[in-house]
């Protein structure tokens, strides 16, 4: 009988254990379908499915940010008044910026909205905000109040907002829709998708000009056609469930808010309060755990506040590299190839393919390396190397590109230019997308990489702007030899800044360290860890709200161990400990009846919990 009441409350402390698993997410869209032998159906099941799903809005994203720089050279033969007047840089400028400040709104406000009302919701509505902001761009015109770049840019705004909600949605559904050990290699397959757009964005160009379009509309034709992959995905977000892990926090909070609605009323504390004064300690925990937004933004702050930095910092300047580049390539290999003579748009488009070819196998070594390799060493090694290149280019460009030179040395620089993108790719590119989906708390993991993606974008419309304006100051209808080898040397010192920062806050980690479910990930440099005072409070908090749960903190830590336990034929009583099987002479596992070993089961245990569920300090 005994027996058979350990068995029963094993039962039932496995379904108050949180482990990381697969969420339901985007791998189950439709519970509708149902097969005659009972089994669910499901057209989304595979990884290949979940990643077009999530990774519709990053095509979406490449395919803008490499289109519209060959919109721009088409734009700049169609409207020759503006390059004439010298203010073509600012129009440039103004037009590629727009979008990424509109960016930055959509990260933000989705970011916040998907941790309070949820991720379907919100990944439905970035859908719709690419389509429409799409379409309106390649209907734009001149007109006696605006030019056709003022209409671009205000429909690329709006574009922007849905693009920018993409990151912190995409990253968290797909972190949340994935097990530990896969998380990091789905999330870099999701982010390749950004890879599959640019390519797409040269190809639909090259094909409109090579079959003889006119250029007005082969502009129009290449805008419109980057609302395509949000279309697509339109209709199987609508479908899809909330994720398994948003379930579960808002669970979590109105649990932590009946709490405190009851530890109000009970007039004796639970943390060990005498004489009626309320424990310091309980208070601070209580606002820890307390359901509130104002809480879990308090928590996040003092504790991920250096993580937060290091995330949106590193974002911040692979961006100013990465978009200036992106956004401007074209001027680039004008200078390089044709010492910045004018060149036709479809031999930029060209120059931007074989700079796709190059740089697209990156983001593919991520998703084979990520996990071998570490986050926090593939985006050192990513930095470091984009920064020597670039060096490179600004050092020896009078030797690549001299006057006279031959060929070759041309395109020696091209792919050493080409290269960057590659490292950028197989390197911070794709990890500072990764990071914030994994380090953070699901309360407020959307929020977190939101404003982590806020800041790169914020980074990339400051690349946007000066990029050009240091390539040709204004005035110049071409950018000019000394701005390319300034712009060079710059994305070298920011490069090489952004390792700085890796190599300072951010986390080493690994697979292994994901598989308790919003476990805290410390930085390496031990001045920036918590104090210890703050650690042994947020393990305080951690055991309170698994306490509110109805299990205990032994259940969170020794969760992911529990099936391998079983496999050995260990068991774990009441009292938090597990029966080890006595070992035989030669340390094999005994199957008799010898005498067992009690083993504590977790030396983190320093916490209980009272038959009332309430959160209980020990002496």
């Amino acid at each position: 009988m005994a027996k058979e009441d350990k068995e029963n409350k094993k039962g039932e402390g496995k379904k108050k254990i949180r482990t990381v698993q697969s969420g339901i997410g985007i791998n189950s869209l439709d519970k509708s379908d149902v097969s005659s032998s009972g089994a669910e159906q499901s057209y989304m099941t595979s990884r290949t499915a979940r990643v077009l799903l999530a990774g519709a809005g990053f095509l979406a994203d490449a395919y803008d940010l490499f289109v519209i720089n060959l919109v721009l050279r088409l734009l700049k033969d169609e409207y020759p008044e503006y390059t004439a007047s010298g203010n073509i840089h600012q129009l440039q400028g103004t037009v590629a910026s727009a979008a990424l400040f509109g960016a930055i709104v959509g990260q933000l406000v989705a970011g916040s909205l998907a941790d309070i009302v949820g991720r379907k919701v919100i990944f439905v509505a970035t859908a719709a905000l690419i389509t429409i902001g799409s379409i309106g761009s390649a209907f734009s015109f001149e007109s006696s109040y605006m030019t056709v770049y003022g209409h671009i840019a205000c429909w690329r705004f709006l574009l922007g907002a849905g693009v920018g909600g993409e990151y912190p949605l995409a990253a968290t559904v797909t972190s949340e829709s994935s097990s530990a050990a896969s998380r990091g290699r789905l999330m870099a397959a999701v982010f390749a998708m950004q890879g599959v757009g640019a390519l797409f964005s040269v190809i639909v160009v090259i094909l409109c000009l090579s079959l003889g379009f006119p250029k007005s509309f082969s502009w129009r034709f290449s805008l419109a056609f980057g609302a395509l992959p949000a279309i697509v995905a339109f209709p199987w977000r609508i479908r899809m469930h909330e994720t398994e892990t948003f379930e579960r926090v808002k669970q979590d909070r109105a649990e932590a808010t009946d709490a405190q609605l009851n530890a109000e009323a009970d007039q004796s504390s639970q943390y060990g309060s005498t004489n009626g004064k309320v424990d310091p300690h309980k208070k601070e925990v209580d606002s820890m755990i307390s359901g509130t937004r104002t809480g879990e933004l308090k928590r996040t702050y003092k504790f991920y506040k250096y993580h937060m930095l290091g995330t949106a910092l590193c974002w911040f300047l692979l961006d100013v590299v990465f978009y200036a580049n992106g956004l401007f390539n074209h001027d680039v290999t004008s200078l390089i190839l044709s010492n910045g003579l004018p060149t036709t748009a479809l031999e930029d488009a060209w120059n931007s393919a074989f700079i796709c070819v190059v740089a697209v196998p990156g983001y593919w070594l991520s998703v084979q390396y990520l996990e071998r390799v570490g986050r926090k060493n593939v985006q050192l090694m990513g930095f470091t190397a984009m920064g020597i290149l670039f060096l490179i280019c600004g050092l020896f460009r009078d030797w690549f590109l001299a006057e006279g030179a031959p060929f070759s040395r041309k395109v020696l620089f091209l792919v050493l230019y080409s290269l960057t993108f590659l490292f950028s790719n197989f390197g911070p590119n794709t990890t500072t997308f990764v990071i914030p989906g994994e380090i953070y708390p699901a309360e407020v993991r959307a929020t977190c990489h939101g404003v982590s993606a806020a800041c790169g974008k914020l980074g990339a419309a400051t690349g946007a702007f000066f990029f050009p304006l240091v390539l040709g100051p204004a005035g110049a209808t071409h950018p000019t030899n000394k701005g390319l080898r300034m712009s060079m040397f710059l994305c070298a010192g920011i490069a090489f800044l952004g390792s700085v920062v890796t190599y300072f806050l951010t986390p080493r980690y690994g697979a292994e360290d994901l598989q308790v479910e919003d476990n805290y990930l410390k930085l390496e440099h031990e001045f920036l860890q918590p104090s210890a005072a703050d650690i042994e409070l947020l393990e305080a908090s951690r055991n309170a709200k698994a306490a509110l749960a109805g299990g205990g903190m032994y259940e969170v830590v020794e969760a992911v161990m529990e099936e391998g336990y079983e496999e050995m034929g260990l068991d774990i009583d009441a009292t938090g400990t597990y029966d080890y099987p006595a070992m035989d002479d030669e340390g094999g596992l005994n199957t008799d009846d010898g005498e067992e070993e009690k083993v504590e089961a977790s030396n983190a245990v320093t916490k209980s919990i009272d038959n009332k569920g309430r959160y209980q300090a020990l002496g």
